[in-house]
């Protein structure tokens, strides 16, 4: 008989090896039951939410801003399509590859990508933005390799456009930060949507699950007429100023420009280096000269002093003074007019802008009656434009100088100073939309508006909302009082008798205005000459003006900064713009 391979012994141990064996095995299974039974059922709901999400993608619908319009609904500020670099978070496998890849191709330093990748949205899911418009070039070369970076996508944006290139940029603004792209940003901006959608293992679209459709925002119509304003900015091309036309039967501002302006493409394209050369120009060209800017009226000022003379009753328009060239009241007070104007009335001074004459009706008023009329003809307060940042002018009164002044001597207020207020000088300043309201109110017979930009609102070609006159007070004038500044601004233009008034370079062949001209000095040293002058003292250039004379339809307001002599430099392109108007735009 053939023997056994195992004694006794060893086959009982053999025998209790398998044994432990097995039971470690059946321990093991039953482990891996009980693990495989808490996945599915305890944790079960855990992991099919979180398989679900690694399938799952928030996608932005960029709402579409309202665009900008002018009265004729020709459109000055629009949106264009471009494409956007984004990257997924969840998705993104960071590497040296991919940050040399994109960088050799969208011209972005190495580490400023990688502070990109470490941006995170509001879910890991959500696209979070590389570089706003990609050009065609960079987007075929990305698209071509964008199998190998799961987690790089292209997708289609909007962008703001502007067809008129820089036309009213200080009126519309950027977004978030100025003029109408700001103030009104909450109608312009729309309500954005989004899609949430599934994809599959390569992140192609495999359905969408839920979606919230965008709501597109409100487009705003101006009263700005884009041919008067192209017109406008081309008289200021290479000048620091402002020109304004208002309707003063309404408040409309047919016109608001501001120069030097800027491209707000610059900020919609996020172009970093000439935003900040902007912002260092010395020329202030983001400065919306319009309602920003605060200079000394000069003789644009004379209609209030001679409105608070003849309403106090201080005299009329026959009352004379002589003017000999200087007065003394302290220290001598010059006429710009060395030889003087000799005697004459209240019209002609006006028609000739005689300064001794309005330092005599600033002596006779004095300076509480002067700044009371003032004020009550709008000046040093903010107008309401619908324009963010205006800025308010300055009328100084005599509890003003004691309280702002800490020196006992500088606190007394001087007859000297009253002299230099009534001719629109000295502590005195404006805006030049405060100017363009005050002759409005004149023009219109006293009544002050509201100066609007915005005609109308419309979403989707309906219209939501129609601005109207706003009708914030009256001049403190009688009509008899404004009849005859009226007539006076109407022979600076047309001449007084033989004699032209200093506004004679405004005066038109088809159509009467009436106006003021203004030479507004920065310092006292007008013993050079203009040329001789350094370019940051020389004299500012007023023109202050409407028309027709009969039935006025506009007012305009020409300011052209250190640009000498108002009836010279200002008044001319008064009479020009509104050449223009009348010819191309309102045929009479």
């Amino acid at each position: 008989m053939r023997s056994s391979y195992f004694e006794p012994g060893e086959k009982s141990c053999l025998a209790d090896r398998l044994k432990i064996l097995l039971a470690i095995i059946s321990v093991l299974f039953f482990i891996l039951v009980l693990n495989l039974g808490f996945i599915q059922i305890i944790r079960g709901a855990y992991y099919r939410k979180v398989s679900r999400e690694n399938s799952l993608r928030l996608v932005r619908d960029e709402a579409h801003r309202g665009r900008i319009l002018d009265r004729h609904k020709n459109s000055i500020v629009e949106n264009k399509a471009l494409l956007n670099l984004f990257f997924i978070p969840h998705d993104l496998v960071e590497s040296n590859e991919i940050i040399d890849f994109l960088s050799s191709i969208i011209s972005f330093p190495s580490d400023e990508l990688r502070k990109q990748f470490k941006k995170r949205g509001g879910s890991p899911f959500e696209g979070v933005l590389i570089k706003k418009s990609l050009s065609v070039e960079e987007t075929v070369k990305i698209s071509e390799q964008n199998f190998r970076f799961p987690g790089i996508y292209i997708k289609e944006g909007i962008c703001r456009s502007y067809p008129e290139k820089r036309l009213a940029s200080h009126v519309v603004g950027y977004v978030d930060h100025s003029g109408l792209e700001l103030e009104y940003n909450q109608y312009l901006k729309g309500i954005n949507g989004v899609k949430e959608i599934e994809v599959d293992a390569k992140g192609n679209l495999h359905r969408i699950l839920r979606e919230r459709k965008s709501k597109p925002g409100v487009d705003i119509i101006l009263n700005i007429d884009i041919s008067l304003q192209k017109k406008a900015e081309e008289l200021l091309r290479n000048k620091s100023g402002v020109i304004i036309c208002l309707d003063p039967r309404n408040g409309e501002v047919l016109t608001m420009a501001s120069s030097p302006d800027y491209a707000p493409s610059i900020f919609a394209e996020k172009k970093s280096k000439e935003i900040k050369a902007l912002i260092k120009n010395r020329g202030s060209p983001l400065l919306n000269r319009a309602v920003q800017g605060r200079y000394p009226p000069g003789s644009v000022f004379k209609v209030i002093t001679a409105g608070a003379f003849l309403e106090e009753k201080f005299g009329n328009q026959n009352t004379t003074f002589t003017c000999s060239g200087t007065m003394e009241m302290g220290r001598t007070f010059s006429c710009w007019k060395k030889d003087g104007h000799g005697r004459i009335n209240l019209l002609e001074a006006m028609a000739y802008s005689c300064d001794v004459y309005f330092y005599n009706l600033g002596l006779k008023t004095g300076i509480d009656c002067l700044s009371r009329y003032a004020l009550g003809c709008g000046l040093g307060k903010k107008t309401g434009i619908e324009l963010p940042y205006e800025k308010k002018g300055f009328v100084p009164t005599r509890s003003w100088k004691k309280n702002f002044f800490r020196i006992f001597s500088q606190k007394r207020w001087y007859p000297g100073e009253t002299m230099v207020t009534a001719i629109g000088q000295g502590y005195l300043t404006v805006t030049p939309l405060e100017v363009a309201s005050l002759y409005a109110a004149i023009a219109n017979g006293g009544r002050i508006y509201k100066p609007h930009l915005i005609r109308a609102m419309e979403r989707e070609g309906r219209e939501i909302s129609i601005s109207e006159a706003d009708l914030r007070g009256r001049l403190p004038f009688k009509q008899k009082t404004l009849n005859i500044i009226k007539k006076s601004l109407y022979e600076v233009v047309q001449g007084h008798g033989e004699k032209d008034g200093t506004g004679a370079e405004a005066k038109m062949d088809r159509v009467k205005a009436a106006g003021k001209t203004g030479t507004a000095q920065v310092v006292g040293i007008k013993r050079f000459e203009d040329k001789e002058i350094p370019l940051r003292f020389r004299d500012h250039a007023w023109f202050c003006g409407f028309a027709p004379y009969e039935a006025p339809r506009i007012v305009t307001v020409v300011l052209i900064e250190h640009g000498g002599s108002g009836a010279n430099v200002a008044a001319p392109l008064f009479k020009e713009l509104m050449e223009f108007y009348f010819d191309k735009i309102k045929k009479l």
